[in-house]
């Protein structure tokens, strides 16, 4: 069932919920999995589940590969209403972007009604845990699957 308001924009989504009773049909307790360390996971790796985070990790990318010719205009959109503006001002060119993120939940994954968790999530805590990643660069990240 999609909700009426974002049936436009949105064609499937699954929430965390969802996801657990997959894994629940399979008869896989993912508690009783060993937790290890996330390797191969920068700082822009981990910073997608909060709006802006995808700009950040383009800009990022860019810098890396030294595409200096290339000037990134990202629009962050945070919230599918902030969605369809930056698409209907863009369709009309009185949007000044060359890359639009678009989050459907405001602040992104962590502000969006599927997770299972439903203690404050903010910006500042995603990035405090992508400053815990041990590479920190993309390409540090990237080069063992090299």
């Amino acid at each position: 069932m999609q909700l009426e308001d974002v049936k436009p924009y949105v064609d499937a989504a699954i929430t965390f919920e969802e996801l657990q009773a997959l894994l629940d049909s399979r008869d896989i307790d993912i508690t009783t999995l060993t937790e290890d360390v996330l390797d191969n996971a920068s700082y822009f790796g981990r910073i997608f589940a909060r709006s802006g985070g995808l700009s950040d990790a383009v800009a990022e990318g860019l810098k890396e590969q030294h595409l200096d010719d290339f000037q990134l205009k990202a629009c962050a959109c945070d919230g599918i209403e902030e969605c369809r503006t930056a698409l209907l001002k863009k369709s009309r060119n009185v949007l000044d972007a060359n890359f639009i993120e678009g989050m459907a939940c405001v602040n992104g994954c962590i502000g969006g009604a599927g997770n299972l968790t439903h203690g404050e999530k903010n910006k500042a805590a995603v990035d405090s845990y992508g400053r815990e990643a041990l590479e920190k660069t993309i390409l540090d990240a990237i080069a063992p699957l090299q």
